[in-house]
């Protein structure tokens, strides 16, 4: 999530809810690290049996501002109204490290909105509490997202988010990662494999650190034409252009190989942000991706959608709606529905 300025747009927020579709052959299912076909959210009638199901795989993007209780209630709101469905929980270490944190009711709030089903990532941002506790320097001398430059007056509790991590050099960013991850796993999260970083701002040097870090998958890329009237007009925009004009919305998920010879797993985010996309939208959007399931029936498909914590009172309803008529689609045209989930599973001891 990248919010615009305050000044521009009228408040517009990047914070999104991304949909994004992957195929992958069926020689894959039950062999790739990213399938798993362990619970079956939907009969497959016998006219389809032998097709391969659509998953369905769900993200929650908490990015280390606030834990306001109206968008902690809307995030159990959404999980009771998706049981069975896993969630891959991307988690700022800015929660326990801000000036004011409260680490061990940081810890209770965000653990009690995760299952044991769910999954733990790290989101990755440039926070000055994050910094200060790796002792790396806020980069004042460079520019946000939008162009402008960080004031004292604008650092009075917390600050640094929107400078891109890839402002910083490799010895840096080891920092930086390394305390991100140590910070997740003092709160009880010890096994982190999947990461995402703010402003889908990861270039080689970023995704060779966070692999000798071991993380594993990376769901930063993004779709350029999807956000390009949201932010066409901001250096954001152009920064993005260097990194993922490749990937379209149709971009499967993919190796990274790293220079340290490491490897990734890169998972495109690649539909329109949400916030921005009526139901009616979502429902055309899957629907055109039932009719590439129906042209190659013997291919599952991926479709993934994502939220951000900050924002779940204003699109969390709109999440289980989409959710809703996803399902409902499905059901009516024999799709068989699936959860996907990481590999890594939640082992948070509390």
């Amino acid at each position: 999530m990248v919010p615009i300025k305050q000044n521009a747009l009228k408040k517009v927020h990047l914070h999104t809810l991304i949909i994004s579709v992957f195929i992958w052959h069926s020689s894959l299912i039950g062999q790739h690290p990213l399938l798993s076909s362990e619970t079956v959210l939907a009969k497959e009638p016998n006219s389809s049996k032998n097709y391969a199901p659509i998953y369905i795989a769900l993200s929650i993007q908490w990015e280390g501002s606030s834990l306001k209780p109206y968008n902690l209630k809307m995030i159990k709101k959404v999980k009771k109204s998706i049981p069975g469905f896993p969630i891959n929980h991307f988690i700022s270490p800015a929660y326990f490290l801000k000036p004011a944190a409260k680490p061990l009711a940081a810890r209770d709030i965000i653990g009690g909105t995760i299952d044991n089903i769910d999954t733990v990532g790290v989101h990755l941002s440039a926070w000055k509490s994050i910094l200060d506790a790796a002792k790396v320097p806020l980069k004042r001398s460079s520019p946000t997202f939008w162009g402008d430059y960080l004031t004292e007056s604008s650092c009075k509790s917390d600050c640094g988010d929107n400078i891109p991590l890839n402002a910083y050099d490799k010895a840096d960013l080891k920092e930086i990662i390394s305390v991100s991850l140590d910070t997740l796993k003092s709160q009880g999260y010890p096994t982190i494999n999947s990461f995402v970083v703010k402003g889908w701002m990861v270039d080689e040097k970023v995704a060779d650190i966070a692999a000798r870090q071991g993380l594993k998958y990376d769901f930063s890329p993004i779709s350029l034409h999807l956000i390009r009237k949201r932010i066409n007009n901001y250096p954001i925009y152009q920064k993005l252009t260097s990194l993922w004009s490749h990937i379209s919305p149709y971009t499967q998920p993919y190796r990274v190989q790293t220079t340290s010879q490491k490897e990734i797993t890169a998972i495109a985010g690649g539909s329109a942000m949400v916030d921005y996309m009526s139901l009616d939208e979502i429902e055309s959007l899957f629907k055109s991706y039932l009719g590439r399931k129906s042209a190659n029936p013997d291919h599952p498909l991926v479709f993934h959608l994502g939220m951000y914590q900050e924002t779940a009172y204003q699109y969390g309803s709109r999440f289980i709606y989409a959710i809703k008529r996803i399902l409902a689609i499905a059901s009516k045209h024999h799709v068989n529905i699936r959860p996907l989930q990481l590999d890594e599973r939640l082992t948070e001891t509390r």
